[in-house]
């Protein structure tokens, strides 16, 4: 599972956008993404690994808020960040871990990076209105992969995928199944609420 959650640096690179000539496809998806008060999605978390001759698939939905909030559910799994603490729950453990993230920081960031995919990475054209290459910035960016692989569908103008390889050279691939955008995310999505007998474990 912690590997389908290192997809998370990724997974946000989404939005429906109107048709428009393809050399500008990519433009006005950073542009739209970067205006979103919020986005929704459902997606497919694939890892497949060359070292155990397997592929691993597993269904998520997350939702992000423009000030970097968010709430994702992978399989069994829920992570929360309110911009104070990241909650990690298993609901098959009945245990949430607890861990202060102040000022924004790295577990933050892994997800609300997304929506300024200028600050963090340079893009260059494999084939335009079609692939790109994202190369990350800085080596100081550590919880974002430091490149990727983005698609759009040629057909529909969405975003169909991302790939990008692990530290462990495995291939991971986000497909994504759904999508909607919207001014602002409800607040009540990102108060962490559990059953009365989880676990706490704090990190801190």
């Amino acid at each position: 599972m912690k590997n389908h959650l290192s997809l998370l640096a990724g997974l946000l690179f989404v939005l429906w956008i109107s048709p428009v000539r393809p050399a500008d496809r990519f433009d006005a998806i950073k542009a739209r993404l970067a205006e979103a008060g919020c986005v929704t999605l459902e997606f497919l978390s694939i890892l497949e690994s060359e070292i155990f001759d397997e592929t691993d698939t597993i269904a998520g939905e997350a939702v992000v808020s423009a000030d970097g909030r968010y709430v994702v559910d992978l399989g069994g799994d829920r992570y929360l960040y309110d911009l104070t603490s990241l909650y990690s729950y298993s609901a098959e453990n009945n245990q949430v871990t607890i861990e202060s993230v102040r000022g924004g920081g790295a577990s933050g960031r892994e997800i609300s990076f997304i929506t300024r995919l200028d600050q963090y990475y340079e893009t260059r054209v494999i084939s335009s209105g079609r692939a790109y290459r994202l190369i990350r910035l800085s080596p100081d960016m550590q919880n974002i992969p430091d490149s990727l692989v983005l698609t759009i569908r040629p057909d529909s103008s969405v975003l169909d995928e991302i790939q990008y390889f692990d530290v462990n050279e495995e291939l991971n691939r986000i497909v994504f199944l759904r999508l909607e955008t919207g001014t602002s995310c409800p607040d009540s999505l990102f108060k962490p609420a559990y059953p009365d007998s989880v676990e706490k474990v704090r990190l801190d």
